[in-house]
């Protein structure tokens, strides 16, 4: 089969439905993740409309190579995660696009440890999607089932955490504002909501996929959320992302960049001795900052949750994401996880007493700029071919594209694990420097061959 108009990597298979991703093409994909392995696989989606009809599919590729399907209802994809793993099943297939806009889906493939699939994993599904192999005859489908709620589950497993303290959160009636933009976190925010006594408004709760804002939680979507806040006096704003995994942060005074997030909650979190942080390599150097005061290290590796998830079970770590606010917190789960990052902060506002704006006055600050460009096949390349006539004096990380690296500010250029685009970001303490950065990256992506 044709997949070359899926994006396919590490973070799942994207298309656009009814285009590259069709009922076929899902189909194809689940019965290659299933065809590896046995017994019951959960098949869960976010409130994308196009979500129910692929799931059929999903459901009938499954069935096809003998995996049961376990149908969930609308859920997040943590509590995806979070089902496979306390369910026991032996995987799982989260219909999702994430952050994309609402014409595009996917699929998520998922261990039976509640972990993303490795790299090399998603590499031999796609493979063996693309080819041909053996499918069980009629009287070998087995019959779906049904999931119990995996919602509640899922907030369950917060609510009881150890990090976060729910008669603090109740004695203090924190309000809070969350967009969820009628993605799929709105039920699980109100059910987190009264375990912890928050007193809580969501904007665009009804899961109903029909995104009331571009689903991206940047603050450029996000003026709403600001709004909101600041008229209502709440403590927290957050805006989650239509799977539920993405969290951007909210002061009265304002939003917070996405990269605040996790240097936000490693320092509501991290205690001197604790095992390292993991994020990856576009993640500003705030955490470093937070990390480094209390003594903790910081270990980096390609961008992707698959990719931070194994080097975090790799050495122990007490605490991952990534820069687009993605928070992991192992002792939950190994998974970004919105909702239980918001639970983490409100209860250390709760124990402290501190705000969300004095926790982001303690954080130092960079200048960031990121750019997204279309780009051709061999851009990449005619880049790596012009880095030492246009830059000098930096150390190159060649893991996951080109990351320049300077003693006080680098330059990371890549191609999206989710779009058709080449990413460009670049920090510094200078804001005039972060833009010329950009800039000369960006031409010498865009400049004609030759």
């Amino acid at each position: 089969m044709d997949l070359s108009g899926m994006i396919m990597g590490v973070s799942g298979a994207r298309g656009l439905v009814g285009a590259a991703l069709t009922a076929e093409v899902a189909s194809r994909l689940a019965a290659a993740f299933g065809y590896a392995r046995e017994g019951s696989v959960l098949v869960a989606r976010d409130s994308r409309p196009s979500g129910a009809a692929l799931a059929q599919s999903v459901c009938a590729g499954l069935a096809s190579v003998g995996c049961r399907p376990v149908m969930a209802a609308i859920c997040t994809t943590p509590g995806a995660q979070v089902g496979v793993e306390r369910l026991g099943l032996s995987g799982g297939i989260m219909i999702t696009a994430s952050h994309n806009p609402a014409p595009w889906n996917g699929l998520k493939f998922i261990e039976s440890d509640g972990a993303f699939i490795t790299a090399e994993q998603a590499r031999a599904v796609y493979t063996r999607a693309a080819g041909e192999f053996p499918r069980r005859a009629w009287d070998g489908w087995p019959a779906p089932a049904a999931s119990p709620d995996i919602g509640l589950l899922h907030a369950e497993l917060i609510g009881r955490s150890p990090l976060i303290d729910a008669v603090a959160i109740r004695r203090c009636g924190l309000r809070v504002v969350v967009d969820s933009n009628h993605g799929a976190a709105g039920p699980l925010i109100r059910m987190l909501a009264r375990m912890l006594d928050m007193r809580l408004t969501v904007l665009g709760e009804d899961p109903t996929g029909l995104f009331k804002h571009t689903p991206e939680p940047i603050p450029e979507h996000l003026g709403e959320l600001a709004s909101v806040v600041a008229e209502s006096g709440a403590d927290v704003g957050a805006a989650i992302d239509p799977d539920g995994d993405r969290l951007t942060l909210c002061t009265r005074e304002g939003l917070l960049p996405e990269e605040a997030t996790l240097a936000i909650i490693a320092a509501a979190m991290l205690r001197p001795g604790d095992g390292p942080v993991v994020t990856n390599l576009s993640t500003s150097r705030m955490i470093d900052d937070v990390a480094g005061r209390r003594g903790v290290p910081v270990i980096r590796t390609p961008v992707g949750e698959a990719h931070v998830v194994a080097a975090m079970k790799a050495v122990g770590s007490s605490l991952g994401g990534e820069g687009n606010g993605g928070i992991i917190i192992p002792s939950i789960h190994h998974g970004r996880d919105a909702a239980a990052g918001l639970a983490i902060l409100l209860s250390h506002m709760a124990l402290t007493g501190q705000t969300l704006s004095r926790l982001w006055e303690d954080i130092p600050k960079y200048a960031m700029a990121k750019r997204k460009v279309a780009i051709g096949p061999d851009a990449l390349e005619r880049f790596s071919r012009s880095l030492e006539s246009s830059f000098d004096g930096f150390t190159l990380d060649t893991r996951d594209g080109f990351k320049l690296i300077w003693p006080n500010r680098w330059l990371h250029v890549r191609r999206s694990n989710t779009e058709p685009v080449a990413r460009i970001i670049a920090e510094s303490p200078d804001r005039a420097e972060v833009a010329a950065m950009i800039g000369a990256a960006e031409r010498l992506l865009t400049d004609e061959e030759g």
